[in-house]
C-alpha cells in the first residue's frame, strides 16, 4: 500500500509540474515557484528516502538560488522551511549554514515592533 501511495504521489507531482508550466509559465508567482518545487522535493525525499528527490532538490537549490537568506517563512516563500527540512533530513552543512544565517538575521536584525514581534511585511 505504501508503494502505491508513493507511486501515485510521484505521478501527481509530475502532473503538477506540467500543469504549472502550462498554465503560468516561469514568472507568474509573487515570489516565484522555485521554493514550492524545492519544498515538495524535500518532503517527498523525507517520505520516501528516494535519492531521485534529493537530485531534484539539488537542481532546484541551484536553479532558484534557494541558499539565500529569505525575509520570512510564509505561504508565498517557503525557503526558510525547506532549508530547515533539508538540514534535518540530510544533516548537510550547507543547509545548516542557510538555517543559521536566517535564524541569526531573524533574531538580531529583522525589523520588529516595539513589543519585539517580527515585522517584515508592511501593508
Amino acid at each position: 500500500m505504501r508503494r502505491l501511495i508513493i507511486s501515485i504521489t510521484k505521478l501527481l507531482l509530475d502532473f503538477c509540474y506540467d500543469l504549472f508550466e502550462i498554465k503560468f509559465g516561469k514568472n507568474r508567482s509573487w515570489s516565484g515557484y522555485g521554493d514550492e518545487l524545492g519544498w515538495s522535493s524535500a518532503w517527498l525525499l523525507r517520505a520516501t528516502n528516494d535519492s531521485a528527490f534529493k537530485t531534484d532538490f539539488e537542481k532546484h537549490w541551484t536553479e532558484f538560488k534557494l541558499n539565500g537568506r529569505p525575509l520570512q517563512f510564509s505561504w508565498d516563500d517557503k525557503t526558510a522551511g525547506l532549508q530547515l527540512l533539508m538540514a534535518k533530513i540530510t544533516g548537510e552543512e550547507k543547509y545548516k549554514i542557510a538555517v543559521r544565517n536566517y535564524s541569526e538575521w531573524l533574531v538580531k536584525t529583522a525589523p520588529k515592533t516595539p513589543k519585539g514581534i517580527e515585522l517584515v511585511l508592511k501593508l
